[in-house]
């Protein structure tokens, strides 16, 4: 309050004094209910081009602001529905990409969300296609790295194999990447013993000799 202002009530009579408090009074309401119509004319013309749900948590959170002023609190509440449907048909299009990461970003929209339509019961379906989709994921990459016919691809493959445990027939493969890693190794003994002998040198031969014990089975190690 001014100086001015503080004397007129001190020293001036009451009914002058009633009148400035009158205006007072008169001009914050005034000031309140402007801010209070430009929130919400500004909300009311932002629905009209609002269309992800950030704009309509936004709108949301603009009529929140001035509670009981016309029908803000009508509007807050749909704009509150806009906002769930938005992320909940987002939600939708993500897991029609049929992919574990479409999947797992419709898990995390939907978790936004819990109790909206049947968003509890999808988020549930989506969480499992997404491992479906996961392990379809490692098991086709394994297969490829059996492809390569090397003991490191392999290797790679029983650990692949090996974290998909019953998943189709991933544990017929893991036993088969086992046998096949087995017999590299004998191969890669075999062929390191021949390439030995070819030395023509006692200590070489001796070398191979050592070498072939270890696979008796092998070719024609034991010979």
């Amino acid at each position: 309050r001014s100086s001015n202002y503080e004397k007129v009530l001190r020293f001036g009579d009451e009914k002058l004094a009633e009148t400035l408090t009158g205006n007072i009074t008169h001009i914050k309401e005034r000031n309140e209910y402007t801010r209070q119509n430009t929130a919400y004319e500004k909300a009311v013309q932002n629905m009209k081009s609002a269309k992800s749900a950030q704009d309509f948590a936004a709108i949301r959170e603009t009529f929140k602001t001035i509670p009981g002023f016309k029908n803000a609190d009508e509007l807050a509440e749909k704009n509150d529905e806009y906002y769930k449907d938005a992320i909940y048909f987002s939600a939708k299009r993500s897991a029609e990409q049929r992919t574990y990461d479409g999947y797992n970003n419709a898990v995390k929209q939907l978790s936004l969300i819990p109790e909206w339509k049947d968003s509890d019961s999808l988020k549930t379906e989506f969480i499992k296609q997404g491992e479906e989709c996961r392990k379809d994921s490692i098991y086709n990459s394994a297969k490829k790295r059996m492809s390569d016919d090397s003991i490191y691809g392999y290797e790679d493959a029983l650990k692949s194999f090996s974290a998909i445990t019953g998943w189709k027939d991933s544990d017929t493969l893991a036993e088969k990447c086992k046998t096949r890693i087995e017999e590299c190794q004998k191969e890669e003994t075999y062929i390191s013993a021949k390439q030995k002998m070819t030395n023509d040198d006692i200590e070489g031969y001796n070398e191979a000799i050592q070498l072939l014990a270890t696979i008796p089975s092998w070719k024609d190690a034991s010979k």
